[in-house]
């Protein structure tokens, strides 16, 4: 995997998730304010500065008391969408794993879900489940080439599967959710024709029909850029 770490300053990190936090919690810090400045112009930086919640790490591990916060923020919420100002910055991956590692602990969240190949994800969570394979060996398999492609995911993959051989009754999982970029593996596609072989075994003669020229995708991108007639004929 790639080590070359694109470092920012913790304090830009520190504005960045506390614009972030404050999005969050502004409408209250706004009621708030509002009261105060009686139909005064509220100061967004005074405001932001009410509502954020300062970060004291931004490493994997130790203590996670400055995330409790989250929790409140979270609530009962299914999906919690961790962004991130730039691609390839240390701080922003492993601040997405510490607070991962919160959710799956705290909160009982169980999937990891990342802009990349629906296959790629797969492949990450097969190891995950199992255990059959490198951790690094199969991050540079299906990271290459991908923002993505970082020493800190390597750390999460290793994370996560620690987690689940320690926690077989709850495990996590990991998953892709482009539906092939850059690539559609035939496995993949074998998985989904297996599926509807077993259970709906009257489509799979359409299902495989549908598939021809597609199956596998070596490069989405080669396919997106092919003549519209040629698509279209795939859907006949």
């Amino acid at each position: 995997m790639a080590r070359h770490r694109k470092r920012i300053s913790r304090r830009a990190l520190l504005a960045t998730a506390a614009a972030a936090t404050g999005a969050v919690l502004a409408p209250v810090a706004v009621q708030a304010a509002s009261a105060d400045t009686a139909g005064r112009e509220q100061n967004p930086v005074r405001a932001l500065e009410q509502a954020a919640h300062p970060l004291r790490s931004t490493e994997p591990g130790g203590s996670t008391a400055d995330l409790r916060a989250l929790g409140s923020m979270i609530g009962d919420a299914k999906v919690v969408g961790l962004g991130e100002a730039t691609h390839g910055s240390h701080e922003f991956f492993t601040m997405k794993e510490r607070v991962f590692r919160h959710l799956v602990e705290k909160k009982g969240f169980t999937t990891f879900a990342l802009e990349l190949s629906w296959s790629a994800g797969l492949q990450i969570d097969d190891y995950l489940q199992t255990g059959k394979g490198d951790a690094r060996k199969i991050a540079k398999e299906t990271l290459t080439n991908s923002p993505w492609d970082r020493e800190e995911f390597v750390s999460l993959i290793e994370w996560m599967r620690d987690y689940n051989r320690h926690h077989p009754g709850h495990t996590v999982h990991f998953m892709g959710d482009d539906i092939g970029a850059p690539s559609l593996s035939d496995e993949f596609f074998g998985r989904v024709t297996g599926y509807v072989q077993k259970n709906n075994p009257e489509a799979l003669p359409r299902l495989n029909e549908l598939y021809t020229g597609l199956r596998p995708i070596d490069d989405v991108f080669a396919y997106l850029g092919k003549p519209l007639a040629w698509s279209e004929g795939l859907r006949r």
